[in-house]
């Protein structure tokens, strides 16, 4: 940042308040790489010599640096009431000082600091969602698709074999749901002759 400059020969340069950590003034022109943040400043700057002093001001402000993050995965499949592995975000750049996400994540999952969490408790069919990072220097966003399956349904018999007799009325075989809801039912192959399958 260098003066333009006019009048007499400078002897002298002066500045208050001290310049951030990183800047310097030097011949008047202030250089460096600031090391802190810092909110909007005025610094006044004297430049002297033996016919007097001359001042400005100069208004300075020091914004984080823009924060960047990523995700292991863009679209990630679960499934309800199973635990998630949290979803950590990889940062870069500045500090976030606040996060963001949009629209509102399903019942059971939970959002801070970056981090998805927690156990879905609802379906869901493949959404959008984006996540914000917000500082001082500005906001990054990044969008991630999130589904939510069903549990896998998974039914037990009380044995897989069943010795029939040809005209002879046999009891219901009735399978135990242990998995999730089940829409309907198949058999494959057809089964024979005399005996017939539900598949409500």
């Amino acid at each position: 940042m260098t003066p333009t400059l006019g009048g007499g020969f400078i002897a002298t340069w002066e500045i208050s308040p001290s310049l951030p950590l990183g800047l310097s003034l030097s011949n008047g022109i202030i250089s460096g790489t600031p090391a802190v943040n810092l909110s909007q400043t005025t610094y006044t700057i004297w430049a002297n010599n033996t016919g007097g002093s001359a001042y400005t001001t100069i208004n300075i402000t020091i914004n984080e640096p823009i924060a960047t993050f990523n995700y292991s995965a863009s679209t990630v499949v679960l499934t309800r009431e199973i635990s998630i592995n949290d979803l950590i975000p990889k940062l870069g750049g500045g500090y976030v000082e606040t996060w963001g996400i949009s629209p509102p994540l399903p019942s059971g999952l939970s959002f801070s600091n970056g981090v998805i969490s927690g156990t879905p408790t609802v379906n869901m069919t493949q959404t959008t969602y984006t996540i914000y990072a917000n500082n001082s220097g500005g906001n990054t966003s990044l969008e991630i698709q999130i589904k939510i399956l069903e549990v896998a349904p998974e039914i037990i018999l009380s044995t897989t074999e069943y010795s029939l007799v040809n005209e002879v009325l046999i009891s219901r075989i009735t399978p135990v749901s242990v998995g999730g809801p089940i829409e309907y039912y198949t058999v494959s192959p057809s089964l024979p002759l005399g005996l017939s399958f539900d598949s409500v």
